[in-house]
């Protein structure tokens, strides 16, 4: 991967440690910090490699990659984003609040006013809306 180089130094193995307690709770630790660095990471955090690691559902996966593209103002990957949040929400029936978190909403207004997105995404925000407001 390109941000491969950004990454740390994995944490340390080392064989028939199983039995030091002490090396343990250090490593685990210092795994525990390593994939809280990874999740900070934003190059890390668009690759849905990291997304499969972690066995998140699609709906989290999806607002997350929108959230931190918006974040890091990936115009195009919003624009895909919110599209697959809409094709996620609409064949999953998964649960819209998810869009009322003020980073997706903050996305989806980004997305609106943006003049690099396409017609679809500009489509699909306005889908999504109609759909918390109308939501009873």
């Amino acid at each position: 991967r390109t941000f491969a180089a950004s990454l740390p130094p994995f944490p340390p193995y080392r064989a028939f440690a199983n039995y030091d307690s002490a090396f343990l709770e250090r490593r685990r630790a210092q795994l525990e910090a390593y994939v809280s660095f990874l999740c900070l990471h934003s190059l890390v955090v668009m690759d849905s490699a990291l997304w499969t690691w972690l066995a998140l559902d699609v709906t989290v996966q999806v607002v997350m990659r929108l959230t931190v593209a918006h974040a890091v103002r990936l115009e195009q990957e919003m624009a895909s984003g919110v599209i697959a949040l809409e094709a996620v929400l609409y064949a999953q029936q998964a649960d819209i609040t998810c869009c009322l978190h003020p980073a997706v909403l903050r996305a989806l207004q980004a997305i609106l006013t943006s003049d690099g997105v396409s017609e679809e995404a500009v489509c699909s925000v306005c889908r999504i809306l109609e759909r918390l407001l109308t939501q009873r």
